[in-house]
């Protein structure tokens, strides 16, 4: 059995005639890349007022590109997606760009993330069984 991942459309207006946008959850293995891309881990020794040197240890997330790599992996393609200068290709900075400057579109992708969850198992789900 062949296992692909290659998103589910979500169409605008509930009609493939208007257009959609394709989305699919990051896999564990984009994932990982998007933490390691994001993450970074920090520490310090603390001394000082004579008790002994403490290390303190914390990490630090780079939230915009965490975001924008997010966006880049869950939108697989698009639709009918218009900027108002005319249709769109599906790419990196334009989906970067959409998900910044139009509202409808933003709250078209979080409505589809969200009924994604809702019919899909998570990844984290997958491993408790």
């Amino acid at each position: 059995m062949i296992f692909k991942d290659e998103g589910t459309w979500f169409y605008f207006n509930d009609n493939p005639e208007d257009g959609g946008v394709c989305i699919k959850r990051p896999n564990l293995k984009e994932q990982r890349a998007i933490d390691k891309a994001t993450i970074t881990k920090k520490s310090q020794i603390v001394t000082g007022d004579g008790s002994p040197p403490t290390r303190l240890e914390w990490i630090e997330v780079n939230e915009e590109l965490r975001q924008e790599m997010q966006w880049d992996t869950s939108i697989v393609d698009w639709s009918k997606v218009d900027d108002g200068s005319g249709e769109l290709e599906c790419t990196k900075e334009n989906k970067i760009r959409m998900m910044n400057e139009s509202v409808s579109f933003l709250k078209a992708v979080g409505k589809a993330l969200s009924a994604l969850g809702k019919i899909e198992p998570s990844d984290e789900d997958l491993e408790k069984n």
